[in-house]
């Protein structure tokens, strides 16, 4: 457990306020409170996230070839299970890590499929927006499902997990999504893979923002959070890898999974 009764304070990076004179992200030290120290746990309908125990379809010394439809099944099985979709596709994943080696597969790939290497990111951000969030369901439709109409409700998953655990270095903080205001979210343009563009919120700081995190992760519990909802398409749920100022020793480098899923529920 960290020094700080039921949380840990840790550092994450937000958008500038328009009172400060910074044209990058700026590091904010935040209170982080513990999921398991909660008198309730989280939901995805109330703060927007959710912990699941699961058993790992991908562990730290699988290849890349190793993770395939049978592995990406599982987690859209988990899913389903967790929310009632009908149908859930998992169209995505990154595997991140804190240094070199700590897993036998790569921390990323790039178009061409080649390996490179992708670390935790220290952003408070959103992966979707109001805009892109819609704009990617359709795309993930069209190239996995193309005979099937996007349904009046439907989501978009972020499932993460460690790949090896306790997880301390780095750790994953999510926001309360009741805690955000839409004049804390930043809509971003960026470039994607194969030219296709994507548009993702980064955050501005707020001191009525509240920030949790699960501590000592494992593998087998994996994190659940809403990354665009259509039948709340105003709800969203910053997210960042933040260091922990009160980690307990030891702190194994992190190596995590994150997959991203459609759900289809009508």
């Amino acid at each position: 457990m960290s020094e700080t009764a039921g949380g840990t304070s840790g550092t994450l990076l937000f958008v500038p306020a328009q009172d400060e004179n910074a044209t990058a992200t700026v590091p904010r030290t935040v209170r982080v409170h513990d999921v398991r120290s909660l008198p309730l746990p989280p939901s995805l309908d109330r703060e927007g996230f959710a912990v699941f125990l699961h058993t790992p379809t991908v562990t730290a010394c699988m290849m890349p070839n190793d993770i395939d439809v049978s592995a990406l099944n599982g987690v859209a099985k988990t899913i389903s299970a967790a929310t009632g979709a009908k149908r859930v596709i998992v169209f995505d994943f990154t595997v991140r890590g804190a240094g070199e080696g700590e897993t036998g597969m790569p921390l990323e790939r790039d178009e061409s499929g080649e390996v490179v290497k992708r670390k935790a990111d220290h952003r408070a951000h959103c992966d979707y927006t109001a805009v892109s969030g819609p704009r990617r369901a359709a795309e993930v439709l069209a190239d996995f499902a193309p005979d099937i109409s996007l349904p009046t409700h439907f989501a978009i998953y972020n499932a993460w997990h460690p790949l090896i655990g306790p997880l301390r270095d780095n750790p994953l903080a999510l926001c309360d999504t009741r805690s955000i205001t839409p004049e804390d979210l930043h809509p971003v343009d960026i470039q994607q893979a194969g030219g296709r563009k994507g548009q993702v919120y980064e955050v501005q700081h707020r001191d009525t923002q509240r920030w949790h995190y699960v501590s000592d992760m494992q593998p087998e519990e994996m994190l659940l959070f809403v990354g665009y909802d259509s039948s709340e398409p105003t709800r969203f749920v910053p997210h960042g890898a933040f260091d922990d100022l009160h980690a307990r020793a030891p702190v194994p480098p992190r190596a995590s999974i994150e997959f991203r899923a459609l759900a289809l529920f009508d």
